[in-house]
This record gives structure tokens, C-alpha cells and sequence, in this order.
């Protein structure tokens, strides 16, 4: 006797199961790309609006600069130095954030 005449239904789910597998295998694929896609994406998006605050940051400085240049312009010298110092300040800040973020942004 032959093992498929003595287990007909076995070898039948055995087939069944293993087609089963492969689908599954297959399905999980696909959803791996897609979330490695949105990952993707995902990442782009941080570093455009990483960009984007770094700008909006830089014309931010500017504006508080030229402010301080007005009130400098108008006399007030006192106000002059404690907004640059203010700014200074902020800069410096800014910079510490940036240092310990450093890490971390390189593995985006």
C-alpha cells in the first residue's frame, strides 16, 4: 500500500495547510513593504518640517534682530542690549537643543 491510499485526507489538508502558509507568508510581505513605505513617508514628513522650523526659526531671529535694531535706532540702547542679549540667549539655547538632539537625527 501507498501512503496516499492509506491517508488521502491527511495528504489533502496537508496541501490545504501548506497553501494556507504560503498565502499568509505572502500577505505579510505586502503589509511589511507598505509599513516600510509609510515609514518612509513618515520620516520625509520629519524632515521637511524639521527644515520647515529651522526656517520659520531663522526668520523669527531676524525679526527680533531688526526689532532690536529699531528700538537702537530710537535711542534706547538698554532695550537695545537686553533683546540681543534675550536673543543671545536663545541662540544658545538653541544650539544645547540642537547638540542633544544630534543623536537621534542621525538615524533619520
Amino acid at each position: 500500500m501507498y501512503m496516499a491510499e492509506v491517508y488521502p485526507n491527511s495528504l489533502d489538508e496537508l496541501e490545504k495547510n501548506i497553501d494556507a502558509l504560503i498565502s499568509l507568508s505572502e500577505n505579510q510581505k505586502e503589509q511589511i513593504e507598505r509599513l516600510i513605505e509609510e515609514n518612509s513617508n513618515a520620516r520625509n514628513e520629519i524632515l521637511r518640517s524639521h527644515a520647515e522650523i529651522m526656517e520659520l526659526q531663522k526668520k523669527y531671529d531676524s525679526l527680533k534682530i531688526a526689532k532690536a535694531s529699531i528700538s537702537l535706532n530710537k535711542g534706547d540702547v538698554k532695550e537695545a542690549q537686553k533683546a540681543l542679549s534675550e536673543i543671545i540667549e536663545e541662540i544658545n539655547n538653541c544650539i544645547a537643543q540642537l547638540e542633544q538632539n544630534e543623536p537621534a537625527s542621525e538615524t533619520i
